[in-house]
């Protein structure tokens, strides 16, 4: 008999944006079995003994990506005994517990492919989309992974313009989780109001303009991630312009953000920064100007994580 394992055919909410949604789950078997739950994938015929190699409680990582509903799907098998899946494997098996399927973060895909000693692997493809993130707002960091080699291809125009959307797509939910940040602080006396900048006006150089107590303002600039912590955070020349100004300026930076959690860490006053920044340019010549730039977190410092949750869709309704 053909060798085989099951497809298993499991539906999960499929998130509105084009951010990658990834599920694992365990092979249960591996030869011609019958199953009601799905279909089975063949080994190929100038392959016949493609997936021998699996064994139960071997995985599977899925990908998908689609807006609203999945259009295409990524498989990558994950062998037990394949010493350059080992990592993988007991990462995943951790992850998984005693479950059979669990939605994996950006930042947990990330961190697995970071111990990886095998830069060939095919997990890495499932970073890709990281990559092009930052490559589709002009990040050397994105650009400069996407064409190292072994892993270097082509990116289509629709790759990147998908990836666009879906970095604006995760950035208004990162406002989101901060507008519910602020209405805490705001109930607890921590802050007398705010308004929310950039819901009015999508080209202001600030999300969140912030009242303490004591009447000083505070220009809130929003920069979210799917993934780690680390990931570059993109700034305008505007928004270091307005970083300069009288007014103090903190950047929010939320990461490992997902549909039901994130994570908070404030930089505060970062206007000598900015300054630093914009002296840099002052040498350029006539005519030649500098739209942005990408900020290694490193360069600022950061209070200690805060945990964030989603707001309800009462609070999602025009605020200030």
């Amino acid at each position: 008999m053909t060798n085989s394992f099951p497809f298993y055919q499991r539906h999960q909410p499929i998130p509105t944006d084009e951010s990658r949604s990834i599920f694992t789950s365990t092979v249960q078997a591996i030869r011609g079995l019958n199953s009601e739950h799905g279909e089975y994938i063949y080994n190929p015929e100038d392959e016949p003994e493609r997936y021998n190699i699996l064994r139960p409680r071997d995985l599977a990582v899925f990908e998908f990506q689609g807006r609203i509903l999945p259009t295409s799907a990524k498989m990558v098998m994950v062998s037990q005994i394949v010493p350059a899946d080992r990592v993988i494997h007991e990462s995943l098996t951790t992850l998984l517990g005693d479950g059979s399927m669990l939605a994996l973060t950006i930042a947990q895909v990330q961190a697995i492919a970071n111990r990886l000693e095998d830069d060939e692997h095919p997990f890495h493809e499932l970073t890709f989309d990281v990559d092009l993130g930052d490559a589709a707002f002009g990040g050397s960091r994105g650009i400069t992974a996407l064409n190292r080699p072994p892993l270097r291809r082509a990116v289509s125009r629709y790759e990147l313009e998908r990836s666009r959307r879906a970095a604006e797509d995760v950035g208004r939910m990162g406002e989101e989780f901060v507008l519910q940040h602020l209405l805490r602080l705001k109930a607890a006396g921590a802050i007398l109001d705010f308004t929310w900048t950039s819901d009015a006006n999508a080209v202001a150089p600030y999300d969140f303009l912030a009242v303490l107590p004591d009447r000083q303002e505070i220009a809130i600039a929003v920069k979210s991630t799917g993934g780690e912590f680390e990931r570059p955070i993109h700034a305008s020349s505007a928004e270091l312009v307005e970083m300069t100004g009288t007014r103090r300026y903190d950047i929010y930076r939320v990461f490992e953000l997902s549909e039901t959690s994130g994570v908070l860490r404030i930089a505060e006053r970062v206007g000598d920064l900015a300054s630093v920044v914009l002296e840099t340019f002052a040498p350029l010549p006539a005519g030649v100007e500098v739209d942005g730039v990408s900020l290694d977190v490193s360069v600022l410092t950061f209070g200690p994580p805060i945990p964030l949750t989603p707001p309800t869709t009462e609070e999602i309704g025009p605020i200030g």
